[in-house]
């Protein structure tokens, strides 16, 4: 009982991580949030500045216009006059709505529409004496109307409007990017604690399955401390539980790291620095292959969890089978399958089906260097009432001194540049296999293939009815 208090403390330890890594979620999806914010602020300054230079455009066309039309009396020269007027009152009104966040720009916005009013009425002053009254009276006003003084004064308020703004403009970028960074170190330590967390996982399965060895050798001997062996039971279906659970619960957090990076990816689009677009992508490919490790993790647990269901199973049909899933992976692959008449086993449908799947795909996998790969599946032979089964493939193979981490979680003979993988699939053929009651091992040779070798036990023959 006191292994059991031990499991249900580090129950209690594994809560607070797991809070941890929620609240990480969390605060980097309003990170998120809060850096689209600020970076709508930079882009409203944009607009802002835009609308300042296209009103003293627009100021400067209607001024040319209307002393171009006075000096020559050519009505061509009203076009930009004309369009000038509309779009400057359109940039003024839009100028004014997106500095109401701003009291001291607001002030200078109703300066500068009375600047703008006063000088739209001079040049239309200018256009109607010279309509009216001839050039020399038009170019008379043109001198002594005071418009070169009107647009002194617009032009020097409309760059003391635009030199604010652009002062905001750069404190508007730091703040952005100090959002942005912020998140991307957040993100990094939701992934560092889920990496953490995947650990401690990980840990309790192997435990589980080190009790869970204990108590079948402890059920072979008949040791007669039934109560030591309930204990070790509890312990196990403990530790399997919480390894399920917390494999299990850390897939939303993962989840919300990773769609928070991709929200990230598509705001800041062409915003982010060199250095932290590749931090963002070091976190989205971080979160992604741990996912993939937990679904493993996951799939590992449920092999040694699941109620068998045993019943004859003809394994040609196990192998067509597995060959239709697997189909996708062969794609612009050179194979050719060597598939013996295979015999009838007691065994659970689904678990001998994951089996096969995970032999085949480990040869497929591993026989990528050869232009045309062989594998072959076949029978020994029998050992009592099992059958020896075996999948060989002529692709990269092994060193026999490594052949002992060959079954092993976690372990892998390759790195990963090489060959995608998660270190699970060996070893949950090993699970499947001992859950049968039957052994598994491996011979082979660097590039000489590999042979993987395995026991089930045979379905019972049909008797044969003599002939009188």
């Amino acid at each position: 009982m006191e292994s059991a208090r031990a499991v249900r403390s580090q129950m209690l330890i594994f809560a607070l991580p797991l809070a941890l890594l929620l609240l990480l979620a969390v605060v980097s999806y309003r990170g998120v949030a809060t850096s689209s914010v600020r970076e709508s602020w930079v882009n409203h300054t944009h607009e802002v500045l835009g609308r300042l230079a296209s009103l003293r455009y627009e100021m400067e066309g209607v001024e040319s216009g209307a002393r171009g039309f006075a000096l020559a009396g050519d009505e061509r020269f009203l076009v930009p006059y004309d369009s000038g007027q509309l779009s400057a009152k359109a940039d003024l009104a839009a100028i004014l709505t997106l500095t109401k966040d701003n009291e001291a720009q607001q002030l200078r916005g109703e300066r500068l529409a009375i600047i703008v009013d006063r000088e739209l009425r001079l040049e239309r002053r200018v256009v109607r004496t010279r309509r009216d009254d001839g050039l020399l009276d038009a170019a008379t006003y043109v001198t002594e109307g005071g418009g070169l003084r009107t647009m002194i004064e617009l032009r020097a308020l409309v760059q003391e409007m635009s030199d604010e703004e652009t002062r905001l403009l750069a404190i508007r970028k730091v703040s952005s990017r100090a959002a942005i960074e912020r998140v991307t170190w957040l993100l990094g330590a939701g992934v560092f604690v889920a990496v953490l967390f995947l650990a401690f996982s990980a840990r309790m399965v192997f435990d589980r399955s080190r009790l869970q060895s204990e108590l079948r050798h402890t059920e072979a001997e008949h040791v007669r401390d039934a109560a030591h062996a309930k204990d070790v039971a509890v312990i196990v279906q403990e530790l399997e539980a919480l390894g399920y659970s917390v494999s299990h619960d850390l897939r939303a957090p993962l989840k919300h790291i990773n769609g928070n990076v991709q929200l990230l990816q598509r705001e800041m689009e062409g915003t982010l620095s060199a250095t932290s677009t590749r931090y963002l992508k070091t976190i989205a490919d971080a979160s992604i292959e741990m996912g993939d490790l937990i679904d493993d993790l996951l799939a590992f647990s449920q092999v040694g969890r699941a109620e068998l269901k045993e019943r004859e199973m003809p394994l040609d049909d196990i192998v067509q089978g597995a060959l239709r899933e697997l189909e996708p992976s062969m794609r612009r692959r050179s194979i050719v399958w060597n598939i013996s008449p295979l015999p009838t086993v007691i065994g659970d449908p689904a678990l001998l089906n994951q089996l096969f799947i995970n032999l085949l795909d480990n040869a497929i996998k591993y026989s990528a260097n050869r232009e045309t790969a062989t594998i072959t599946i076949g029978m020994v032979g029998e050992d009592e009432n099992r059958a020896v089964l075996y999948v060989r493939d002529d692709g990269i193979g092994f060193d026999m001194k490594h052949v002992h981490k060959l079954f092993g979680v976690f372990e892998r003979l390759h790195n990963n540049e090489a060959f995608e993988g998660t270190g699970f699939g060996l070893a949950t053929v090993r699970r499947i296999v001992t859950r049968h009651g039957g052994t598994v091992w491996a011979e082979g040779a660097p590039n000489a293939g590999a042979t993987f070798y395995f026991t089930l036990e045979l379905a019972p023959r049909p008797a044969l009815v003599g002939v009188a």
